[in-house]
This record gives structure tokens, sequence and C-alpha cells, in this order.
């Protein structure tokens, strides 16, 4: 029976949606019951029993714990762990011989599964995964080493608990904790409560304004790299540019105006850095009342100027650096080194993350699924909640931007949302349509909702 999961804002039966979790695919037991309400209850902002939060930990302390995926969720659940003081036995990684540590700590080969002298009730094994697609490679991959069945938690979820425990009485918020825990910050209630604290704008409700509170900006589709399976297909375009910052302005400024507050807004491209008006913008979303955190996402092969690299200090910004290791070019090596050195020296928020791997959403052929199949894909698709503008039309994922962009997919009036066809009130109720869609045409022409597959990210063509 498939359990509940919060969906922001609305009443009723709006505010819930039903998603496909471990209680289906990946087994279960009172812990992962347990952890699973708790996520829950941390996701609608409702009161947390922490009794519950200390059996869980509890639980794990008393177990030898195995994390297995060393991405952004598995180093988010070993900080946790190692900042609660409970200690990790291994972490493994298929990709081991490229990101070797996290932290101190060796990440090892899933080979070392076979050496294990296995006993059911010693170990518990993290699947450690932002996306459920993911999780269930991971665990089919674990399953192959034992013949019986193994003690398993989803950390989907366990992670947002532990990143929950370890902020919830922090007079502050590490931004670059929140950039690195998850990638849906705007669900985690700590997060939310900070900025609604923290801003010049109150966040209280008003029923006049959408709730959409999450946006990313495509600023450019130029970049330093040619990525074989760039999600937005852009070394497939003819034509690359920068958008107008004055275009950003007037997008930026009319979401905003129809929204109650947007607690995160991300800048992507391309690489964001090669836009020389990035720093207007930047300045631009601070200025707002309605804005929360800012988060640039970057290759980091590209130097930014000094006058960007100071507002980059600011508090309310954090960067994720994509470190594709040996599979950057040589030329831009270089650059990569030097960036993360500043960053460091100029002790802004920063990630640098290993990203070894993507989904592969196809070439656009049609995969024929019926309506229900596209919906239950579409509830559980990691990319179906990135709302992400480029000039004036708001998409629902990149793998539909790209299609628009590539001239492989049309722009339907009910899957995109053309925010400068509306005035204030009109775009809020449109916004809050497409919040609610339970699937887009796009969905038709991705590989994931049939067979998803991982593919290896930061190719070069």
């Amino acid at each position: 029976m498939p359990l509940l999961q919060y969906s922001d804002g609305g009443s009723g039966s709006n505010r819930w949606r039903t998603v496909m979790t471990c209680t289906e695919h990946l087994g279960t037991d009172d812990l992962n019951n347990m952890i699973l309400n708790v996520f829950n209850n941390i996701n609608i902002g409702a009161q947390v029993n922490n009794q519950d939060i200390e059996y869980i930990l509890y639980k794990l302390a008393n177990k030898r714990i195995i994390i297995c995926g060393a991405g952004t969720c598995g180093r988010s659940i070993y900080d946790s762990l190692k900042t609660l003081g409970i200690e990790v036995d291994s972490i493994i990684d298929k990709n081991y011989s490229i990101i070797k540590k996290i932290h101190n700590h060796k990440v090892e080969s899933p080979t070392k599964l076979r050496m294990l002298s296995y006993d059911q009730g010693k170990y518990v094994f993290i699947i450690a995964s932002n996306t459920l697609q993911t999780s269930l490679f991971i665990k089919n991959e674990i399953s192959s080493f034992f013949d019986t069945g193994f003690n398993q938690i989803l950390g989907i979820y366990l992670s947002r608990i532990l990143s929950y425990q370890t902020c919830v009485n922090e007079p502050t918020i590490s931004i670059s904790k929140c950039m690195n825990c998850r990638d849906t910050p705007t669900k985690c209630a700590v997060f939310r409560n900070y900025f609604s604290q923290t801003s010049k704008h109150p966040a209280f409700p008003d029923n006049t304004k959408s709730k959409l509170n999450d946006i990313s900006y495509l600023i450019t589709t130029n970049c330093t790299l040619n990525c074989k399976h760039c999600v937005e297909r852009l070394p497939l375009l003819q034509h690359r540019k920068n958008v107008d910052t004055k275009i950003f302005f007037k997008d930026v400024s009319r979401i905003l105006s129809s929204c109650n507050f947007v607690y995160r807004v991300a800048l992507t491209g391309g690489e964001p850095f090669l836009h020389n008006g990035i720093h207007e913008m930047i300045d631009f979303l601070l200025e707002s009342d309605r804005v929360g955190a800012i988060f640039i996402y970057t290759t980091g092969t590209w130097i930014p100027s000094d006058k960007t690299l100071r507002i980059l200090k600011n508090s309310r910004i954090a960067i994720n650096v994509s470190n594709y290791g040996d599979l950057i070019p040589e030329k831009l090596k270089q650059n990569f080194d030097t960036f993360c050195d500043i960053l460091e020296k100029e002790e802004i928020a920063y990630n640098n993350y290993p990203c070894k791997s993507w989904f592969n959403m196809g070439n656009f052929s049609n995969n024929k699924l019926n309506e229900q199949r596209l919906i239950n894909a579409f509830e559980n698709c990691p990319f179906s909640a990135c709302m992400t503008i480029y000039e004036g039309i708001l998409y629902r994922c990149p793998h539909q931007l790209a299609g628009a962009l590539t001239g492989k997919l049309t722009n339907k009036t009910r899957d995109c949302v053309n925010i400068n066809n509306f005035g204030k009130q009109k775009l809020a109720a449109k916004l809050d349509r497409f919040v609610e869609l339970k699937s887009i045409d796009a969905c038709r022409y991705c590989t994931i909702p049939a067979h998803p597959k991982e593919l290896l990210a930061g190719e070069q063509m």
C-alpha cells in the first residue's frame, strides 16, 4: 500500500499525493515504516516525535552501517551520522576508483560485499540515492551478492531525517549543507522556517498568490564543456547565447509578484558564469524581499570576475561545482582547481560534487506508454519538479526544455506556462494548476518512464 508524501500547499485531497516507496519496491520493516512516518511529518512541518528519531538513531548505532552510494545522498548521510556520533563501517560505490574518499573514509568497490561474514542481524545497508530509480539500481546490485534478504533503509528518506536532526536546534543554517543534503531543500521545514524568519517579506500564505516556491532559470546556453549526454541537449543547438538581463529581470519579477515566497532560486546553464551579467542577476535576486536562497550550478571550469566573486560571499548564496574528474578537458582542469581554491580561500559556500552518472532520457522517440504509466512515472521522476524558466516560458523538467530548444517537442499550452501572457492573479492560478499536473506530454518522449538507465556524466563529444 503506497504511503503519502506531502505536496506543498493546498488542502483536502490536493494536499497529498501518493508516491512509489520502499514499502512497495524495496522491502519494509518497522524501522522503515517509522522512518517514512517521521519523514512525512518533517515535510509538512508537523510536530515531530523526538522519541521516534531517538529510536531510529539507537537502531542505527547498534548496527554495522554500510552506505551504498557515495553521491550527494551518501555524503549527506555520512556527514550527519558522524555529527550525531554514529560510526559508519563501510561506504561502497561502483565509481569507487574515481571518488576514492568521503573526507578520510575510503570508498570501496561493491565486490567487498562478497568478503563479508554476513550476519543479517549485524549489518544495515543504507541505499543512498536522491532518486527512487537509482535506489532500485543500487538495491538490485546489492541483492546479487546475497542468497537471502538483507536489512536495508532507503536513504532518500533517512538523509532528510538525519539532516533535520543535525540542523533543527541550530541558530542558523549551513546553506552549502542545504544544497548538498537534498535536491529539494524547499521541502525541508528547517530551511523554510529559517528564510521565513530572516526575510524582509513575511512568508505568510496569501490565497491570491501561488504556492510555487522553488524555481530555476537557465540563464545561458553557452558552456565550456561539450557533454555527450547533456540533459538540455545544448551541444545540438546551432545558436547558443546568454539570456538578455532585461528579459531575466522581467521574467523573475512576474513570477515573484504572483508567488507568496520563493525559498530558492537556482541559476543554471550551460555554464552560468559565462554570462557577463550574472552579477547583476544575483544583485537583483538579493534585493528582492520574496527570495530566500540563491543556488548556482557550475562546471567550475570558468573563473568569474572579481565583481561576481565578491557577491558570492553573501550568506544566502551557495555554489554547486559539478566535478567530472578525468573527463574534464585537460585545458580546463587548471581553471577547475583554481576556482575551487578561490571559493575555499574566500570562504564562499560551495560543494565540490563528484558527478559520475546521469539518467538517459533518450532521443525523443515516443515510448507509447498508457496514461496511468505516465502518471506513475511522473510522480516518481527526479526531474518532474525542476521548474525552469527560459526566456519567458516555465517548463516542468529539463527534458521538456531540451525538446523545446531543439524543436523536438512543441510548447503545449497545458504543459508549460508563458508567464507574460497573464496578469498577477491569473498567473498565480495558472502556476498552481501547473504545479498540480500529474504528467506532461514530454514524458511520452522520455526513456525514464519505460527503461531508466544510467549514463556516464560529463563524457565529452
